[in-house]
């Protein structure tokens, strides 16, 4: 579950974020426009494998607490 959600998140990037977060060059990782697509990618895909479970009702981001 998380591995098609995350591929489908980064299906809609024009950028590679894919491959950038699975692979070798950190800082490739370290640019903001990778960081940022790769988090969000991250974030949902684990929110759909803990949705798949039946335990997510909503998510709140770090950045709502302010």
């Amino acid at each position: 579950m998380f591995a098609e959600a995350f591929d489908a998140v980064c299906a809609g990037f024009d950028l590679p974020v894919r491959e950038v977060v699975w692979g070798e060059d950190a800082e490739l990782l370290n640019r903001t426009d990778f960081a940022q697509a790769g988090l969000f990618a991250v974030e949902v895909a684990l929110f759909r494998l803990v949705e798949s479970l039946g335990r997510a009702a909503g998510v709140r981001g770090r950045s709502l607490d302010r």
